[in-house]
């Protein structure tokens, strides 16, 4: 498992980014179909890791309350604890509250044949089990970028560390964004961090202007004369 797998030098090479813009999140959304968007939503504003999204179940969710209950991920066709053995509870935001409202009457509304499981975000045939692979929406992500024309490659991964960088960056405290993420470290949480060009061209602008002032340098420089 340790040895790195072959490159492949032939196909053609996407810049792959560890956060999204807002402005790119929200086109990525919009590009997502129907069927899936409950799901990218979700993850996108809950930073859920694609096991534990999937062994969600409607148990776990108080729309009344505005609560998820993350227990439980699935990996390798079997359903266990979360990564860091933790239990954790995630509020519900009100889009996002109308978004699986929404996701929930339609699979009334179509009978799902997976209804009777109570899984959140179920696979559409019983072939292995109808708990959806973690992999899952790596296909759905790739045509949404493709469609937008992104030259970012999306994974949950990149949705996750994007959630993580939007909080650290609007300044909530470390230990709600551990809470929310559900890392088992400030470390974690750290490495999650990516910040944007932007941020960064904003915290430089900031510390420059504190530091020399606004007009410095906008000045013509006068050479001192030397004595005698």
């Amino acid at each position: 498992e340790r040895v790195p797998p072959p490159r492949c030098y032939g196909r053609e090479k996407v810049r792959e980014q560890r956060t999204l813009s807002p402005d790119e999140l929200r086109a990525l959304l919009d590009a997502i179909p129907g069927a899936w968007h409950a799901e990218v939503f979700t993850a996108a504003m809950t930073g859920m890791r694609p096991g534990e999204l999937y062994a969600l179940t409607w148990d776990d969710v108080d729309l009344r309350r505005g609560s998820i209950r993350v227990a439980r991920s699935h990996h390798r066709g079997g359903v266990g604890g979360t990564k860091t053995g933790a239990e954790r509870h995630l509020p519900i935001p009100s889009r996002l509250a109308e978004v699986l409202r929404s996701h929930r009457a339609r699979m009334l509304r179509e009978q799902h044949p997976a209804l009777h499981t109570g899984i959140v975000f179920p696979a559409s045939e019983d072939g292995r089990g109808w708990y959806r692979l973690p992999q899952s929406l790596r296909t759905v992500l790739e045509r949404a970028r493709v469609a937008i024309e992104l030259d970012v490659r999306v994974t949950p991964q990149v949705l996750r560390r994007t959630l993580n960088t939007q909080l650290v960056e609007a300044g909530v405290d470390r230990l709600v964004v551990r809470d929310i993420t559900g890392h088992s470290s400030e470390q974690m949480t750290a490495l999650y961090h990516a910040a944007r060009t932007e941020t960064r061209a904003d915290a430089l602008q900031g510390l420059e202007t504190a530091i020399v002032g606004p007009d410095c340098g906008t000045r013509p420089h006068e050479e001192k004369k030397r004595p005698g």
